[in-house]
This record gives structure tokens, sequence and C-alpha cells, in this order.
């Protein structure tokens, strides 16, 4: 155990026990858990300066239950997929939900882990109030399980093996052109899921989004821009795999030109749901069938794949 600040280069986390961190952590060179399965413990509202090492699912890093807005990690946790940490572990929750100030706990590079678990506790109030995890790398995992009703933010794209689980009513905001590679699951209308403003032709989720009619997510939403209508290319947003949602949002914003300039939403499997809601001008695209009432509130094309329609209670245009 370690009372306070702990500076050197190099900070060998050995055997199997656990290394407790009272104060700030600061590694010039890494925090290396080498080929053992032991356990960093960094305490609430505390830092990590530098890179985490370990060698092929070895090493546990659990920051304590984060009160207070701040950067828990400022650069990479983990090597590769293949030199990855077995756990991180996550925590935030506001501590004054009536200080009308939210607080986020920042993971500042790339995590590769074979199990992430974030827990942001309360859902952002009018107020400004509730908690956040703000990813500011890559994420590859083999689970990423996201726990609580607050929000959780990528900066870059996230790679889950098996899945990335949403375990209570909780909003994933994905950064414009970045995806998910992995199944997303959720909990009975729980956890909304955001896709910014796609800018450039992406994949933004390689396969489901939703696991069944009963443990569907609550909200899909995606958007389509094309951010340059002079260069004859236009910009298709796709979803890869089956969706399972109460609502799904998606908007095509600008219709395709002479030139291939526009917009298009690229629906690659079954959407499932109790409303697809299109909004705009451009093409939206379905390789299988509809299910869901369709409220379509542009001047938009929808395609369909042979043999394949809307099985839905009524389709409307306002």
């Amino acid at each position: 155990a370690f009372g306070g600040v702990v500076n050197a280069a190099t900070i060998t986390v050995a055997g199997a026990g656990t290394v407790t961190f009272a104060g700030n952590v600061v590694a010039t060179t890494a925090l290396d858990f080498g080929s053992t399965d032991g356990v960093a413990s960094i305490a609430a509202n505390r830092s990590l300066t530098g890179v985490v090492t370990s060698t092929n699912n070895k090493g546990t890093l659990t920051f304590g239950t984060t009160t207070a807005n701040m950067t828990l990690a400022n650069t990479t946790i983990g090597t590769s997929a293949a030199d990855d940490l077995l756990a991180v572990n996550i925590v935030v929750t506001d501590a004054d939900l009536g200080d009308s100030t939210g607080v986020t706990a920042t993971m500042g590079g790339n995590i590769f882990a074979a199990t992430v678990t974030a827990t942001a506790t309360a859902a952002t109030d009018g107020e400004g109030d509730g908690d956040t995890v703000a990813f500011s790398g890559t994420v590859g995992a083999d689970t990423l399980a996201l726990v609580g009703a607050g929000n959780f933010t990528f900066a870059d794209t996230v790679t889950a093996a098996t899945a990335v689980t949403v375990a209570g009513d909780a909003t994933l905001t994905v950064a414009a052109n970045k995806g998910i590679v992995g199944a997303v699951q959720g909990v009975n209308n729980l956890g909304t899921l955001t896709f910014a403003t796609t800018t450039a032709s992406t994949t933004l989720a390689s396969t489901l989004v939703g696991q069944a009619t009963n443990d569907e997510l609550k909200a899909v939403n995606i958007t389509a821009t094309d951010a340059d209508l002079t260069d004859g290319v236009g910009v298709v947003a796709t979803m890869g795999g089956n969706i399972w949602a109460t609502t799904v949002n998606a908007t095509a914003t600008v219709a395709t030109d002479a030139d291939g300039d526009g917009d298009t939403v690229a629906f690659s499997g079954t959407v499932i749901g109790t409303t697809l809601n299109l909004d705009g001008a451009g093409k939206f695209t379905f390789a299988d069938t509809v299910t869901a009432a369709t409220v379509i509130s542009g001047d938009s094309t929808l395609t369909f794949a042979a043999q394949k329609n809307i099985v839905c209670v009524f389709a409307s245009v306002h």
C-alpha cells in the first residue's frame, strides 16, 4: 500500500496480490503488470500518468469512484489486443446532485483489456448534474460493460469481440465517422445509442444492435450529412446488422445529385421496433424486412431489397 504520490520511471506490479495507491501515480516509462495477474487499485479522485503494459490478458486496473471532474488515465492502457490487461474498472458518481455541475471521468488514451467495466451512475438532469465516462481513444475489449443511467462518450472506434453490454438506461454517443465493431446488447427497452453526424462513408455498427424484441435498446440515432457537396462523392452511413430498438431515428440530410453527392443511410439487416423515423431528403436502403411503424418526414427515397418489405401498423408522411 502506497500512502502518497508515487513517481517513478517504471512501476512494476508483480505477483497475484493487490497494490493500492492512495495518491496520484506517475510512471514516466510504464506501470507494468508483466506476465503476473496482479491488481492495481488507485484511490478515488486520483490519477495515473503514463502507459500501462502487460502480457497476454494479465493485470487488473481499478480506479476508485470518481466524484470530481478529472482525467483518470492520460494515455494508453494495454499495448495491443494480444498484450491486453485482464480488466479495467471505472466508476463515476456525482456526489452533489444539487450543484448543477456534472462529473466526467476521462480515459485519455487507447484501452486494451479483456473486460472494460464502466459505471456512470446518474443521468444528466436539466440542471447539468449527472455522470459521464469519456473515452478519448479506441477501446479494444472482449466485453465492454456499461452500467448505470449516465453518459458514455467515445471519441474513437469501439471494438468488442463479445459485446458491448448496456445494463442501464444509459446514453452512448459515438463521435462522427467512428463506429462500433461488435454486437451491442441492451436490456428491456433501456439505453440510447447515438452516432454523431456522419460526414464520410462509415460502417457505424458492424453487426447486431439490440438482441431481441424484449431486450431491445430504447433508441438508436443515425445522421448522415455530406460535408462536401462539390466533390462528386456521397456519404453512406451503414448499419451492418439487425437492429432491435423501440425507436430508430435516421436522417439522410441531402438528396443525391447528378454528380453523386448526397446522403444515404443503409440498413444491412432487419429493423425491428415500435417506430422507425426517417427524416431528410436523402436515401434509405433496406437489405431486409422492417417491422415498425414507419414515419417519413422528408422527400426521401426508400429502397428495399428484393422480396423485402415493411411490416407495420401504419406508415405516414409528414
